[in-house]
């Protein structure tokens, strides 16, 4: 790590599982901002306790643990702790991900005179897996957010209709998508790798009703001649337990765990013969963006902010039918490709990204 400048602006990162990343999107958010050589800003970020307790980091960030989970019920706590450590510490900004601990935001502007600025993390509250006493809480803590940040942050111009901002207006940056091509190591070809013996689509995702994982596998149990690889947090849940007991016979499946190996990752995003991504709710969705850098057609869930990430030039599904019907034809979308390729080059290349959140730090304190 890089001995940070007195006089640099101090950034807390809150609300993630930590650095380096091995969740999700918020982590790879976080890890990536770290990784620029900018003099002008140090990175403080708030870590889950998990076997790597270090607070060095090889980016430009100092790692504070806190001996919680970051996800399910423990994020609330987890997130009110590092608030109060912040408020304490008195940093520049702190930038919080997700909105969890937002019921104590207005205690930590009676603390702090940091800046605040929150990334919603697309519509939470209209997530199947919430049953209602969590839903109205994350939908009260959306309220909190947008009312007591100094900056809000969305991923996708199409939750714009989803919340009330009144005269907040959002900033929106989105996910970046190349970090597994950017850090490619060279390692021998994997065309013999026994997943890709054959032609086979792919899906990467959180195993959860709304992104519609179950509509996926039973399209795909039917393909023939062509086999399927679904990455995803399998053994986590009673439904992700379910669905994988139900569809693991099936000799067109293989339902990996989810994975964190950046080039086992870009490995099997560069051999897929087509991609298929479900997700119904949220915003800019990292494993869809990830994909887009990738030789092959992708398969979108027909929603606003699918067809806004993709800005429209996707194919559409909504059903069984129509699924099947693009997938047993996915050589006819390979036109498609090199625009897909040329709009993730442009908006969700991680260096422009960057860039753009330093700038909203920056401008923050001024």
């Amino acid at each position: 790590m890089r001995r940070p400048n007195c006089n640099a602006l101090q950034v807390a990162i809150i609300g993630c599982a930590g650095i380096p990343a091995r969740y999700g999107g918020f982590e790879t958010l976080a890890e990536q901002l770290t990784l620029g050589d900018h003099l002008d800003v140090h990175y403080v970020v708030y870590c889950s306790a998990v076997d790597d307790t270090s607070d060095i980091y090889e980016g430009n960030a100092h790692r504070i643990h806190i001996n919680l989970r970051a996800n399910g019920l423990s994020s609330i706590l987890y997130d009110v702790i590092s608030l109060v450590i912040s408020a304490y510490r008195r940093y520049d900004v702190v930038l919080v991900l997700g909105v969890s601990g937002a019921f104590f935001f207005p205690i930590f502007k009676l603390l702090s005179k940091g800046k605040l600025l929150v990334n919603l993390d697309g519509n939470e509250s209209k997530r199947g897996k919430w049953g209602r006493f969590a839903k109205a809480f994350l939908r009260l803590n959306e309220y909190l957010a947008i009312k007591f940040a100094d900056q809000i942050i969305i991923d996708n111009v199409a939750l714009q209709r989803d919340f009330q901002f009144g005269k907040k207006k959002p900033a929106v940056i989105a996910y970046g998508g190349d970090q597994s091509i950017t850090i490619r190591k060279d390692r021998p070809s994997v065309g013999d790798f026994r997943y890709i013996q054959v032609q086979y689509g792919l899906s990467i995702s959180r195993i959860e009703p709304e992104n519609n994982v179950e509509l996926i596998l039973s399209a795909a149990k039917s393909l023939i001649g062509k086999k399927f690889i679904y990455i995803g947090n399998w053994s986590r849940s009673d439904y992700g337990i379910t669905l994988k007991k139900q569809y693991s016979d099936s000799d067109s499946l293989i339902l990996l765990e989810a994975q964190y190996d950046q080039n086992f990752i870009y490995d099997l995003r560069s051999h897929a013969s087509f991609y298929v991504h479900g997700h119904s709710v949220g915003g800019t969705n990292p494993t869809l963006v990830e994909q887009m850098f990738f030789d092959c057609p992708i398969f979108i869930f027909d929603c606003a902010y699918n067809i806004v990430s993709t800005n429209g030039i996707c194919p559409t599904f909504k059903c069984y039918d129509e699924l099947i019907k693009l997938m047993d034809g996915c050589a006819e979308f390979h036109d498609r490709i090199p625009f897909v390729k040329k709009y993730a080059e442009i908006n969700y290349k991680w260096e422009a990204i960057s860039l753009k959140y330093l700038d909203l730090f920056r401008n923050s304190v001024r």
